[in-house]
């Protein structure tokens, strides 16, 4: 075997390496939203790179911000209570490296209380929240949150 020929395999062999090694430093942790109570979510992102996100939660029907905040964590965890919001569909807005994570959460509320009827979880690549959503959640100064603190959160 020519010495050429030897070069280009290992050079071959190195650039392999060197873009796995890449596309495992770029990848992104798992997110999931599970329901842990009638009305209430638990929102966990591994975030492995410590890059920075955000999550917001809206009211569709009338685009009022309740929630928002960012990250740059390695493990990022938040509870969301809908116990205490009116009826309708809300959407939980993840930003995580470059992907938008999207929650779809339909809250039904009677008298005695709420529950939630249906989470769907979309991801996508799509741009992120203008500045017209947040400076929405900084007009209301998420006062009316639906946050629950979770004991031991990182992010308490």
């Amino acid at each position: 075997m020519s010495s050429l020929t030897v070069l280009f395999r290992v050079l071959s062999v190195a650039a392999l390496c060197a873009g796995a090694t890449f596309a495992r430093a770029q990848t992104t942790g798992a997110i999931s939203l599970t329901q842990v109570a009638p009305a209430a979510l638990r929102l966990r992102i591994e975030n492995p790179g410590a890059q920075a996100g955000s999550v917001q939660v809206v009211r569709l029907r009338s685009g009022q911000t309740l929630f928002t905040e960012t990250y740059t964590i390695p493990a990022y965890g938040h509870r969301f209570d809908f116990s205490q919001v009116p009826s309708g569909r809300y959407l939980v807005w993840v930003q995580a490296s470059g992907t938008v994570h999207r929650g779809l959460v339909r809250v039904h509320t009677w008298n005695y209380g709420s529950s939630i009827r249906r989470i769907k979880l979309i991801s996508s690549t799509m741009p992120a929240f203008g500045s017209k959503a947040t400076a929405s959640a900084t007009a209301l100064g998420s006062t009316n949150l639906l946050q629950v603190p979770q004991q031991g959160s990182p992010n308490q």
